[in-house]
């Protein structure tokens, strides 16, 4: 009671009189203008509800500012498109969400947990994938890891988090959906394909079957022999590549040792995403070379034409397996040193490369 006769109080009730005294007592004072609740903070590693605490060691990982940013740039966009609530760093190797509104319609889906696993991939610990924990309602029900969206009761299991870990999370908010897909594959999106990227690097070592051929020369049989190629090339596109190729071949026999080889500009196209199969064709210079202990050597190099198909089968982030057949050919015909005669090659392999991404 004493705060009524307090010198604010007096004040006020001056103020209030002074009005009413210039006709405006009569007057509703305008409501207060709403204060808008503030957005949701994303940061490198946010707290969120329905989640397990981040484990002491999270976010202490070293890394650069520019990915420090990044990762807020991308956790902002995930938020904002409703694919995320909240974001938690696990023990290495898993990052925990608890999934927005939108996720399962949204058709960029697997695009942007993608790159979320790249922006965390120094979380992982060597020769192990990234996982990220799909959360709702206080509890796991899947997983991404390695480009595929993993749902079912095999992988409700929380990484580095034990019954006691798991009870002690609260619920959060309502379901994102009343019921979840039943299949343990969720399809990954195809309305933003993520494509192929980077520079990819393959070294091939196959079988190959070489055949020379001339105007006035008998049929001569195909040599098999140790074969095969390496290439670098560079993205044009979503699915097409262009770039380096030199391949080569060997043979001994006695004092004969003979040799082909190529060197071609090359343009590849994937055939199906993100890995498969591919065709890729090239031109340049098809040559051939033999060398005897009695005769010295020879050499014929001339323009040709290069052919693979193959298939890519991912070991890793970054490592594929490549099983290919391919073909190099010579176009036209190249003298042999200084015989007069001019020849032709033809080389056939079939082998298995190891890809770089």
């Amino acid at each position: 009671m004493r705060r009524l006769h307090s010198p604010p109080f007096r004040l006020a009730a001056v103020a209030a009189l002074a009005a009413s005294l210039y006709g405006c007592g009569s007057r509703q004072a305008p409501p207060p203008a709403p204060v808008p609740e503030p957005a949701p903070a994303v940061t490198d590693a946010p707290s969120g509800p329905a989640l397990p605490p981040a484990p002491p060691e999270a976010g202490q990982e070293s890394m650069d500012g520019q990915t420090r940013d990044r990762r807020s740039i991308l956790l902002t966009d995930m938020t904002r498109l409703g694919l995320v609530r909240a974001l938690e760093q696990g023990p290495p190797g898993v990052i925990r969400v608890a999934i927005g509104e939108q996720f399962y319609a949204a058709g960029n889906r697997s695009f942007y947990f993608g790159k979320l696993a790249t922006a965390y991939y120094a979380w992982t610990e060597p020769g192990r994938p990234l996982v990220i924990e799909l959360w709702d309602q206080g509890r796991k029900f899947g997983e991404f890891a390695e480009g595929t969206f993993l749902v079912g009761p095999e992988y409700a299991t929380p990484r580095g988090c034990d019954a006691a870990c798991v009870a002690a999370v609260p619920t959060g908010g309502p379901p994102v959906t009343p019921t979840r897909p039943a299949a343990a594959v969720v399809a990954p999106a195809a309305a933003e394909p993520t494509g192929h990227g980077g520079v990819h690097v393959t070294l091939g070592i196959a079988k190959g079957w070489l055949k020379l051929s001339c105007k006035d020369c008998s049929d001569l049989d195909r040599e098999g022999g140790l074969s095969g190629y390496a290439s670098v090339a560079i993205p044009v596109g979503n699915r097409t590549f262009i770039g380096v190729e030199s391949t080569g071949w060997t043979k001994e026999r006695g004092s004969i040792r003979a040799r082909g080889y190529s060197l071609t500009l090359n343009a590849t196209n994937y055939l199906n995403e993100p890995r498969g199969l591919f065709v890729s064709a090239g031109l340049g210079l098809v040559g051939y070379t033999q060398r005897s202990l009695f005769f010295g050597s020879t050499t014929a190099t001339g323009f040709g034409l290069s052919g693979r198909i193959g298939a890519e089968v991912g070991l890793g982030r970054h490592l594929v397996v490549v099983p290919f057949a391919g073909i190099i050919t010579s176009l036209g015909g190249a003298e042999l040193g200084s015989t007069g005669v001019d020849i032709k090659t033809s080389n056939l392999q079939l082998g298995v490369g190891l890809g770089v991404h």
